[in-house]
């Protein structure tokens, strides 16, 4: 029986003659094995555990993602790490026959920081040819983990952004193919889901060319086709291996179809001395369809009628986009619209009409976050501009330089704002923020507010510095 004692992860993959995975990953792994069968071509049969001892120094670990995760959980329990998610056991049982290059993997079991356990099996061929062979891994995983947890570590802020909640996922994922054509085909459950993500289950598929992901719920169904490349030279050209490097792929195009049945994306729970407390909610109905293509910077000028105005140094998704039936709560918004979306890194843009009077426009330039006066002379922006009949609305907004809102025509009854009715006929609000000036108007038709009723309403407000009149 042989022992080994803490060999990092990305050292025993050098040990036998393998590159770099396409995901990363960290730790240091213990294992424990006999050696059996003939001594040309021994057989080792053990156990490994990644453990919780480092013994080597920090500078002997690769700088990575994983690497950075695991060390900032260690005082928690972290002893290892998949890309940002990181684990607090993980161990595996083995049989490697160094005749064919095969290795049984059989009681995986690891348990995540976040909450959830994973358990998995199946076998790999190791070896510089199983790298390329489509059939060199095959490998079944199944278990649970707090979606909503894991999904904040890659979008900070993203448990507060949500007013819904996952929870728990249960799922199956088999993973195929070769080490650097690797295959994952997960199914998934949800059955501690929230409101509109009641009752919440999907199906997505992730391979070298695409990425699937067909989804559903209560309140929603949705698909994505992601079409995808890799630069399979960067791996195959390499001779020496980097753990902080990810395989560098592309996004080709997206094909995308959400139908959504009063899917609830804001809920407020409101209390004013008039009536008990109510929740005000606002639910999204209608299909959107879009499907489009990655331009580079120099094609994208070409394009029309959508104009990015990132500057032209990112590369841009430009496609068509159908938007029908769309309404909010009982207010209609598009019956029917077609146009174009654009999005690159710093911009996001939607041009789309229908009939004459009915047309949707949105234009997103940059981060609209808080920060310096200069840094929001830098072109951002955020502009929405609705038209349908009579009903209007336009917003326009700069950060700390500029806002305006424009209303006409708004039916409150439709929108179904807790017992809020009337008819807003016009509202103006037109505000100069780095002169601290500015001025609104409402006029509201036989409003109605719990048991508050009234013919009209009529405000006019003005500020000027210190000044609110």
């Amino acid at each position: 029986m042989c022992q080994v004692p803490c060999v990092e992860v990305n050292a025993l993959m050098k040990t036998f003659k393998m590159k770099p995975l396409l995901f990363l990953l960290a730790g240091s792994v213990t294992a424990v094995f006999n050696c059996q069968g003939p001594l040309d071509a021994p057989i080792f049969v053990g156990s490994g555990m990644v453990s919780r001892k480092i013994s080597h120094s920090v500078s002997d670990f690769p700088a990575s993602s994983a690497y950075e995760v695991m060390l900032k959980s260690k005082e928690a329990g972290a002893v290892a790490a998949f890309d940002r998610v990181p684990f607090s056991y993980l161990s595996a049982n083995f049989t490697f026959n160094t005749d064919n290059c095969v290795a049984d993997l059989y009681g995986i079991r690891a348990s995540l920081m976040d909450g959830g356990e994973i358990r998995g099996a199946g076998n790999a061929w190791i070896c510089p040819e199983g790298e390329v062979d489509d059939a060199a891994i095959d490998v079944n995983f199944s278990g649970n983990m707090s979606f909503d947890n894991i999904m904040h570590r890659y979008i900070p802020g993203y448990l507060h952004l949500m007013p819904l909640k996952f929870g728990d996922l249960n799922g199956e994922t088999k993973l195929s193919g070769s080490p650097l054509r690797p295959r994952f085909d997960i199914k998934w459950v949800a059955p501690t889901a929230e409101g509109s993500f009641s009752d919440a289950r999907g199906h997505i598929i992730i391979s070298h060319n695409y990425i699937k992901v067909d989804s559903s719920s209560v309140a929603f169904d949705l698909f994505t086709n992601i079409q995808t490349s890799y630069l399979d030279e960067y791996w195959l050209n390499r001779k020496e291996f980097h753990a902080n490097s990810v395989m560098p792929f592309s996004i080709d195009g997206v094909e995308l179809d959400l139908r959504m049945r009063g899917f609830e994306f804001f809920s407020l729970l409101s209390s004013y001395n008039f009536d008990c407390p109510r929740p005000m909610h606002l639910k999204a109905t209608g299909k959107i369809k879009f499907q489009g293509k990655v331009f580079k910077s120099s094609s994208i000028t070409n394009m029309q009628p959508v104009e990015m105005q990132d500057n032209g140094k990112t590369d841009s998704l430009v496609g068509d986009i159908l938007i029908s039936g769309l309404k909010l709560n009982q207010l209609i918004l598009a019956p029917q619209l077609a146009g174009q979306l654009g999005m690159s890194r710093g911009c996001i843009k939607l041009d789309a009409s229908g009939r004459p009077d009915e047309s949707l426009a949105v234009e997103v330039v940059g981060p609209l976050q808080r920060g310096s006066e200069n840094n929001s002379q830098n072109g951002k922006l955020l502009s929405f501009s609705l038209q349908k009949g009579q009903l209007r609305a336009n917003v326009y907004f700069q950060p700390l330089h500029s806002a305006n809102l424009e209303v006409r025509n708004l039916p409150l009854d439709e929108l179904e704002l807790v017992s809020l009715r009337g008819t807003i006929q016009r509202a103006e609000i037109q505000l100069n923020l780095q002169k601290r000036r500015g001025h609104g108007v409402l006029s509201v038709l036989r409003p109605k507010f719990s048991g508050v009723l009234g013919e009209a309403l009529d405000v006019a407000a003005r500020w000027s510095g210190d000044v609110y009149e």
